[in-house]
């Protein structure tokens, strides 16, 4: 059994790869946006979509805005992150983590 594509799980457009280099650390992002959250959210009529990317050592992050086309926006450096202690919240990063296609 293999992994599904987007284009296999129905009428979804496939999403357009993006790959850009961090401003902080120079590692080579590539974007893996969720379609579904992304429609939802630009069709609540939302200009720009808010993507996180977690990464680097020290840990950081690429905050990056996304308009309708997907063309990135502006991109804004995180490197102050704390995450919330609790085995539901680690459960949820496991889950993310371990479903990327």
């Amino acid at each position: 059994m293999g992994v599904e594509t987007l284009e296999e799980k129905g009428n979804m457009k496939p999403i357009p790869r993006k790959i850009f280099k961090c401003p902080f650390c120079g590692f080579l992002i590539e974007l893996d946006v969720d379609h579904t959250l992304f429609t939802r959210y630009m069709n609540e009529n939302h200009f720009l979509y808010p993507h996180l990317h977690i990464h680097g050592n020290p840990l950081h992050g690429t905050l990056c805005y996304l308009d309708p086309n997907m063309a990135i926006r502006n991109i804004e450096i995180i490197r102050s992150i704390e995450i919330f202690r609790s085995s539901d919240i680690f459960q949820q990063l496991l889950n993310k983590w371990l479903n990327q296609l």
